[in-house]
This record gives structure tokens, C-alpha cells and sequence, in this order.
């Protein structure tokens, strides 16, 4: 244990985490990155589920990629409201249908996380499009 101790990297990974644990802010701040990788992760999952669903009609490959992007475009819809409480969905959802690429959405998805105000989401995800 002294071992691991010793190597600098390791203990100021170790100060970090503690200082992490200390502080009530932070601690938060951190559960809640946490839950918002796992919601995205579980609503990708229901976007590849919903995409197999409609893979026996369409065609496997095209049905995965057509649910992945409709899973996507629910889960911007869906955040767009939670963040911007105020806003007109019919603004995301008119942005929305011009966009079916699935790279193009998952950037779109991380712009609404990072965005603190409506001008600034629209702003960059119009450098996206």
C-alpha cells in the first residue's frame, strides 16, 4: 500500500477524491454528472431497442440506425424542455427534423448539456448543421 502511495500521480488522485467527498457542492455536482452519463447511456439503450424493433420491418441495419435517431431526437427534445422550461418545443422540433444523422445528434445532445442559455444551444448547433 505504501507502494501506491508513493507514486505522485496516485495520491493526488486520492487528495482530489477526498476533497471530492468533503465538500457538499461538489459531492453533488458529481452524483448528478453521474446520473446524467447513466440517463444517457439508458436512453441510448432505448433508442438501440427501439431501433431493433423496427429492424424486422425495414431491415436490421437501417432499422437500428433510424431508432438510434429517433431515440436521439426524444432525448434532446426532452432535455431542451427540462433545461429551458420557458422555451417553444416547436423551435427544437422544427430543428430537429432536418437532422437525421446520428453523429450530428449525439453532438447536438452534448451542445444541450453544455449550453447555459437557449441563444447559446441554438447558436451552436447551428455551427453543427
Amino acid at each position: 500500500m505504501n507502494d501506491l502511495l508513493s507514486d505522485e500521480g496516485l495520491a493526488l488522485a486520492i487528495r482530489k477524491y477526498r476533497a471530492l467527498c468533503q465538500d457538499p457542492t461538489l459531492s453533488e455536482l458529481a452524483m448528478m454528472q453521474e446520473k446524467a452519463e447513466r440517463d444517457r447511456q439508458a436512453e441510448l439503450d432505448y433508442a438501440l431497442e427501439e431501433g431493433l424493433a423496427k429492424g424486422h420491418a425495414k431491415g436490421l441495419a437501417e432499422g437500428r440506425a433510424e431508432g438510434r435517431a429517433e431515440g436521439l431526437k426524444s432525448t434532446i427534445a426532452r432535455r431542451y424542455s427540462k433545461q429551458f422550461p420557458c422555451s417553444d418545443a416547436s423551435k427544437i422540433q422544427q430543428t430537429l427534423e432536418s437532422v437525421s444523422d446520428e453523429e450530428r445528434l449525439n453532438a447536438i445532445l452534448d451542445i444541450i448539456i453544455d449550453s447555459e442559455t437557449e441563444e447559446e444551444f441554438f447558436a451552436r448547433v447551428q455551427q453543427t448543421l
